[in-house]
């Protein structure tokens, strides 16, 4: 049990954690909201309206201020600076918050942001949720705090109560957004746990953001509000027992703990000085790009209405079939169904140089999900594309920072780059999960610039931090490392065991690849 939940369950006992629900009423009404929108007069307000934002004559697609958020200190930097800064609203859409660092610390961003008479509105799926009722419950508790709970289970204690629900509770809500005060958004593919925010000692993800401002604040603030009043939204409180009046202080004074050993640590001091120098250079940091936001609807995760809901694939395979010259592809998880090999094939065939850049098995954190990919590695080499995988001992210099020499890092960045003048951002993985069951948030950017940040040094990073994956004529695969100065040609994966490689095998017979 982590130190998070204890601070809460000291109070209540562990009988009262464990109370199970017995069901959820999806139908029942809860109040809806909205925005807050009125809020040029907010310091962010203040700070938005003196940016620069060029005005293009004849731009029918509309135009924001980006900034891509590579690394992961910056990534909590700039939330934090963010949220301490509000004077209006916060709305902020996930997959999962964990104990740890970035956690405890936001949390308290927010509490601070609440007692200012901020409104404070939290959406998250409920798949990792397990343990954390009476946390999320002392949340609650304070009167500018709202939670909802997308899609959640009945069982509160015992999980697998809900098993003649599972084919509903196989659709997860896996959208990312941070907006404060109607006037900056982040959106993109953290989530809120250390290992997002180069904050552990071990292993860190590495990954992208983009913070926002213009039109598409409003446009995510919109996609925010469908999502909250949506039918599989549902208020914490609807779902969990209420806490005792003090859990809310016992909290509190957890928060405060861990703010302050963060402080007063190495990583604390890196977050501090980002979140000083963050808005003040805002303005320098921008680059205004044409956009177009693109999210699923949140009847996607309902069975009743699954097959009508809109959803972010046509868009999605509109801009990809677009490309004229190159595709990069960057994605933790990359399992694609009949149409996605017919679709890269057509590229091939037309000339697009498509590379693909995905995890290895050391770096990959779900085995299941590289067992689908990796029975596929030679159909996708034979389209044409060029493959990539990410090494857990790769080049993650920014734990050096604040004093740890050597993190393995697992690729989560989900990214794609056209012709060198588009990006996509978001919380899309390439694979039929996204596709087909969770709900999926992201933008793309017509910019060569934004483009050029995000593919600095691409073929550098490559060489370093990756093996590539080839083809032979005797049909055999093999891995190529470029790293030092000779390439060294490995014939069995890198980094693996003989177990591992079984076990990768025996999973691939899994008849499970449309979950995954």
């Amino acid at each position: 049990m982590s130190k998070f939940l204890k601070c809460v369950v000291s109070v209540l006992g562990l009988g009262a954690m464990l109370t199970a629900c017995g069901s959820v009423d999806f139908d029942e009404a809860h109040p809806a909201s909205y925005a807050i929108k009125d809020t040029e007069n907010t310091r962010l307000g203040d700070i938005a309206a003196r940016l620069d934002a060029p005005q293009w004559d004849g731009q029918t697609t509309p135009v924001a201020g980006f900034y891509p958020v590579v690394s992961g200190i910056e990534a909590l930097s700039l939330r934090l600076a963010l949220a301490e800064m509000a004077d209006s609203s916060i709305d902020l859409q996930y997959y999962l918050i964990k104990d740890g660092i970035a956690g405890p610390v936001l949390v308290g961003a927010l509490l601070r942001a609440a007692d200012r008479g901020v409104r404070v509105r939290i959406q998250l799926d409920d798949i990792f949720t397990k343990g954390y009722d009476n946390t999320l419950m002392a949340l609650e508790a304070h009167p500018n705090i709202q939670i909802r709970l997308f899609n959640p289970f009945s069982n509160r204690s015992v999980r697998a109560m809900d098993l003649h629900r599972m084919r509903q509770l196989n659709r997860r809500l896996h959208n990312k957004s941070f907006t404060v005060d109607g006037q900056f958004t982040v959106i993109g593919g953290r989530n809120i746990a250390d290992e997002y925010f180069a904050a552990r000692e071990d292993s860190n993800f590495q990954d992208v953001d983009v913070l926002g401002v213009g039109p598409i604040v409003d446009e995510v603030a919109d996609m925010f509000d469908l999502y909250w009043n949506s039918a599989p939204s549902i208020p914490v409180s609807a779902v969990t027992k209420a806490v005792d009046e003090d859990d809310l202080d016992t909290l509190r004074a957890y928060v405060r703990e861990v703010e302050q050993k963060a402080l007063a640590s190495s990583y604390g001091k890196a977050v501090e000085e980002d979140a000083e120098a963050l808005l003040d250079n805002v303005e320098d940091a921008l680059t205004w790009a044409p956009y177009s936001l693109i999210f699923d609807s949140p009847d996607k995760a309902l069975l009743d209405k699954k097959a009508q809901a809109e959803t972010i694939v046509p868009a999605l395979r509109g801009v990809i079939s677009e490309a004229q010259e190159q595709l990069i592809v960057v994605t933790p998880y990359f399992i694609l169904m009949e149409s996605g090999f017919d679709q890269l094939q057509e590229l091939t065939s037309n000339n697009v140089r498509v590379t693909i850049i995905t995890n290895s098995y050391k770096s990959n954190n779900h085995s299941l999900v590289h067992a689908g990919y990796a029975s596929q590695r030679k159909a996708i080499l034979r389209t044409g594309a060029t493959l990539h995988e990410a090494k857990f001992s790769g080049v993650f210099d920014e734990t050096k920072r604040w004093g740890i020499a050597d993190s393995g890092a697992t690729l989560h960045s989900k990214l794609f780059f056209l012709d060198e003048d588009t990006v996509f951002v978001g919380s899309f993985n390439f694979d039929p999960r996204s596709a087909n069951l969770n709900t999926e948030l992201g933008v793309v950017i017509y910019s060569e610039e934004v483009a050029k940040i995000a593919l600095e040094g691409l073929e550098e990073k490559l060489n370093a931090s990756t093996y590539e994956v080839q083809l032979t004529a005797a049909d055999k695969l093999v891995w190529v490392d470029r790293a030092g100065t000779d390439e060294v040609v490995f014939e069995k994966e890198p980094e693996t065991s003989w177990w591992g490689r079984t076990k990768i095998r025996m999973l691939g017979w899994l008849p499970v690849r449309s979950q995954l």
